[in-house]
């Protein structure tokens, strides 16, 4: 559940933007996806950082904890930024490709999401709330970023 839980910490959400976002790049011929999906990791950091400051919600008990985290609990930074970027990615990938295609990279990223979230509960690190609430702002994160976007790239 450790390397589940990796996955969704910063340092491997930015490597799923940077790849993610220079092979879409590549095929688009456009910089529009990259940019897009670091607006939507910028973005969802902030926001995480932002509700965790007015929440102020505390973690569950060390004796709980299987891995060391510091911090406010609510909302789960792992499942919103996850949430964000993979949904996004999943989003701006599937409008290169055929329908099929389209659902299985939605397929790929809900299961990814989902055992991020499920790692941070049975980790310790956070209530089943924390990590609910966090999929939710992470999601419509990445929804006001993109349909904002697609609107205006749209529009006469």
């Amino acid at each position: 559940m450790r390397a589940v839980s990796a996955v969704g910490d910063d340092p491997g959400l930015w490597i799923a933007v940077l790849v993610g976002g220079a092979i879409l790049a590549w095929l688009t011929h456009s910089w529009r996806p990259l940019l897009l999906l670091a607006l939507v990791m910028i973005g969802a950091v902030s926001l995480d950082h932002l509700v965790k400051l007015i929440v102020a919600r505390t973690r569950p008990s060390l004796s709980f904890q299987l891995v060391a985290s510091t911090g406010w609990s609510f909302p789960s930074g792992h499942a919103t930024e996850s949430a964000a970027v993979y949904f996004g990615l999943a989003y701006i990938a599937g409008n290169q490709t055929r329908p099929a295609i389209k659902t299985v990279l939605y397929a790929i990223a809900l299961v990814a999401v989902c055992l991020i979230g499920i790692s941070r509960v049975y980790l310790g690190v956070h209530w089943p709330t924390d990590v609910v609430c966090g999929w939710a702002l992470g999601g419509a994160w990445s929804v006001i970023v993109l349909g904002a976007s697609f609107t205006i790239q749209d529009s006469p």
